[in-house]
């Protein structure tokens, strides 16, 4: 990375019935710790049983989501679970 810091944004997940989070704290801490700034829109991690303050520990930002867009440099999101079959 060059040492330059990134800032990487964790939203929350819109499609119906996904309650999965691109990003856990622990991911979250890594980043942080590397000198990355990590945002992670408000209620990101709920459908996970994790909480805004859980990411605030471990140096996450919690912001709002149209901030969290405008401020972003990357944004990382979960697949959609898509089924290929094999040939």
């Amino acid at each position: 990375m060059n040492g330059s810091v990134v800032i990487i944004g964790i939203p929350k997940e819109i499609k119906d019935n996904e309650y999965r989070v691109s990003m856990t704290p622990p991911g979250a801490s890594r980043l942080v710790a590397a000198g990355h700034s990590v945002l992670v829109e408000a209620g990101a991690g709920v459908g996970y049983s994790i909480l805004d303050f859980e990411y605030e520990k471990v140096g996450a930002r919690i912001c709002t989501s149209p901030h969290l867009r405008s401020a972003l440099m990357q944004l990382y999101k979960v697949a959609s679970r898509q089924w290929h079959a094999r040939r």
